[in-house]
């Protein structure tokens, strides 16, 4: 037991010293940049949802999105407001990820290898 309560106050302070060092990290990078692609990726709460959805879809982690927007807020790069849309889309590109794995594509298995195989010497 009280190995396991050690374990996890260990893992809680690696992940916040994380969000420490990435917040730290934040402040070093030009922002002008960074707000400019946010800006437009967030540019309305609509917008922010549907970037965050495809990027929550696309690293399969929301967590990882959360993470991110908290730190641009720390950062000052994000506002407040703007991190609505990008955190419900985060929260829907969980779901669709999860629709996604539950589908049955054993009949496109063989043909999605084909198409690997031959667009392989193009990249």
């Amino acid at each position: 037991m009280f190995l396991s309560a050690l374990v996890f106050m260990f893992g809680f302070f690696l992940f916040l010293t994380g969000i420490f060092v990435f917040k730290e990290s934040l402040k070093v990078i030009p922002h002008r940049f960074v707000e400019n692609i946010l800006a437009n990726a967030a540019s309305s709460p609509l917008k922010g949802a549907v970037t965050s959805t495809f990027l929550t879809a696309l690293v399969q982690s929301s967590s990882l999105v959360m993470i991110l927007t908290i730190g641009f807020v720390d950062a000052g790069i994000l506002g407040f407001p703007q991190t609505i849309g990008i955190i419900l889309g985060a929260n829907i590109g969980t779901c669709i990820t999860s629709q996604i794995i539950s589908l049955d594509l054993t009949d496109f298995a063989l043909k999605a290898m084909i198409l690997g195989i031959v667009l392989l010497p193009v990249s």
